[in-house]
């Protein structure tokens, strides 16, 4: 029988072990830099469009929760009192989450996905966009591949709408023609 002459315990190799490895400061943070997805564009939004209401508009809006509080309350349904409760109780939410200041929200798009406060989303998992461009709103949409779920980014002003769409374009495809439905137009005009 003929043994190995090598002293080397079997799978063992002349490579250095990883303890062995030893990189620089300078080494080890160019590799970060490696390992990071690139930015291509970053900016901060509020997490969502917050309307300034005048005292003729919480007037409006009073008369309007009155109403169907009064009409909840002398309907012949012996449940018409749940009616008012409800609406007295969504008004008093609104009223104080309309209080509160909106959170901002940073948004930072890179070659990898889009990342949106605490959510992120590879372009792997994104179906398409579609960015609205009007003169009180910019929102940059984007709709996942699971669920058709839409997500609705706010778009800051002087922002150029056309490097961005250029760069999504070349991620995911665009949703031509899509305008605000007509529940989302109804919302931003009556300042919901």
């Amino acid at each position: 029988m003929a043994e190995s002459s090598s002293n080397q315990p079997s799978g063992s190799s002349d490579r250095p072990r990883s303890s062995e490895l030893k990189l620089s400061a300078e080494e080890r943070e160019a590799l970060q830099k490696l390992s990071e997805p690139r930015v291509f564009m970053q900016w901060v939004t509020p997490a969502y469009r917050q309307t300034e209401k005048s005292k003729g508009w919480y007037a409006i809006m009073g008369i309007v929760i009155l109403g169907f509080v009064l009409y909840g309350m002398f309907t012949t349904d012996s449940y018409g009192w749940i009616i008012s409760i409800t609406f007295l109780i969504l008004a008093g939410v609104y009223y104080l989450n309309d209080l509160k200041p909106v959170p901002m929200i940073r948004v930072i798009i890179t070659q990898l996905g889009i990342r949106f406060g605490g959510q992120y989303f590879p372009f792997n998992q994104l179906k398409s966009f579609w960015i609205l461009n009007e003169e009180n709103a910019r929102h940059l949409n984007l709709t996942l591949s699971k669920g058709n779920k839409t997500v609705s980014i706010i778009l800051p002003e002087g922002m150029n709408l056309g490097q961005l769409r250029e760069f999504l374009l070349i991620q995911i495809p665009e949703e031509e023609g899509v305008e605000e439905s007509f529940s989302e137009q109804l919302i931003r005009n009556l300042g919901l």
